[in-house]
């Protein structure tokens, strides 16, 4: 049975490259998990409860940190030894996921800021409902965690483990089957 080879220096910069995106996305969760809980109350000069923003913060995390955790395995198992990779599939990916993970870092600290709920505030001097509020950030949740979670997946399928299944010939093994396909005899 063929052994497997441990990474080069070349090898394992280009795996640690690969981790770096879902890894700085999962950090980003986090973050605005972080930023979620010191939300708490942050909306109550434009009559939030108190929940809302902690609330609309974790409807973006707990995607987030599902994604990425994902991400960060599936790009783990898959460098693990020798791997390739497919660059029109890795290009998407990573242009989403540092989008991803660049919206979860401005969203954990704009979270905890009074000062961005104001637009809740209408010029007439009524506020926007804390049901409007939710249904806004559900929606927007819906939309940013499927376009991430779909680039996630094709990110971490771009990456392609090079190690043999059990199925896979070694290089001295006889083609059985092909010598009977092909009507050659064994001497």
């Amino acid at each position: 049975m063929e052994t497997r080879r441990r990474h080069t220096a070349k090898e394992m910069l280009g795996r640690m490259a690969l981790l770096t995106l879902p890894a700085s996305f999962l950090f980003g969760a986090v973050a605005v998990v972080v930023g979620s809980v010191l939300a708490w109350g942050a909306g109550r000069h434009v009559e939030q409860p108190d929940w809302t923003p902690t609330f609309a913060g974790l409807s973006f995390a707990i995607p987030g940190l599902l994604i990425s955790g994902f991400c960060f395995k599936e790009a783990f198992r898959r460098t693990r030894y020798r791997f390739t990779t497919s660059a029109l599939q890795l290009a998407s990916g990573v242009l989403f996921l540092l989008l991803g993970s660049a919206f979860e870092v401005a969203l954990a600290l704009r979270l905890p800021d009074p000062d961005t709920y104001d637009t809740l505030r209408h010029p007439d001097g009524t506020f926007t409902s804390p049901f409007e509020f939710l249904a806004v950030t559900l929606l927007g949740m819906v939309l940013v965690c499927g376009v991430i979670a779909a680039t996630a997946y094709v990110y971490a399928r771009a990456i392609t483990a090079d190690v043999p299944t059990r199925h896979d010939r070694r290089a001295d093994e006889v083609d059985a089957m092909g010598e009977i396909l092909s009507g050659r005899q064994r001497p």
